[in-house]
């Protein structure tokens, strides 16, 4: 083995060190406020389309110490704790999708 190929697989083994099993771009978990409710409604039928993944919280600063959690998002936007808020009318039709990023 020469020196290119020692370095490529130190940096390599660096790099997946540092990464975790999720990958390296793991997302950073928000605080959700409650103040927004999940989904779309349209003629009668609320339709949600949720994740679950694992994001990085910070559960006291920005800087502080984080824990790697399982979490719901909606598809396309940003985890949080708590997860999506799901209000629902009553009478109401449901239509939800769970996409296991796990």
């Amino acid at each position: 083995m020469n020196w290119t190929h020692l370095r490529i697989a130190a940096l390599s083994l660096l790099l997946a060190s540092c990464a975790g099993p999720w990958g390296s771009r793991i997302p950073v978990v928000e605080a959700n406020d409650n103040r927004v409710a999940a989904g779309t409604l349209e003629n009668g039928v609320l339709t949600l389309n949720l994740e679950v993944k694992m994001a990085r919280w910070y559960p006291d600063a920005a800087d502080g110490p984080f824990a790697d959690v399982a979490v719901f998002a909606e598809q396309g936007k940003a985890p949080q704790i708590p997860g999506p808020l799901i209000r629902v009318p009553q009478g109401t039709r449901v239509q939800v999708r769970v996409r296991n990023r796990m």
